[in-house]
């Protein structure tokens, strides 16, 4: 069930409607939380954050990102660091003014 809500997540964001995007996605995210797949979760965590920009909530997608990438670097999950920089980058090159860019850039 986590993998078809992380589809349908995938398929609201390309087709621009955050909404859906952001509850298949936060939905997908407790699911694979709960099924213990880390690389799942960060998947799922880095399309919420997308959903945000595109609810025009750019900072909170980029507080969700770094939040999970400050836990990924704690525990040493070098994927989900990985995927938690992708998802800054991604955020903060969408949607964010210079001076967040900057930030997001040394997270």
């Amino acid at each position: 069930e986590a993998a078809v809500l992380y589809s349908v997540a995938e398929g609201a964001l390309y087709d621009d409607d955050g909404e859906e995007a952001f509850k298949s996605a936060t939905e997908s995210l407790k699911l694979f939380q709960q099924a213990k797949d880390s690389k799942g979760a960060a998947e799922a965590l880095r399309l919420a954050a997308n959903a945000q920009v595109l609810k025009e909530d750019a900072a909170e997608g980029l507080r969700m990102a770094k939040e999970e990438l400050a836990k990924c670097q704690e525990s040493g999950d070098k994927r989900g660091e990985a995927m938690m920089l992708l998802a800054v980058a991604e955020v903060a090159a969408d949607r964010l003014g210079d001076e967040e860019r900057e930030g997001a850039l040394t997270a």
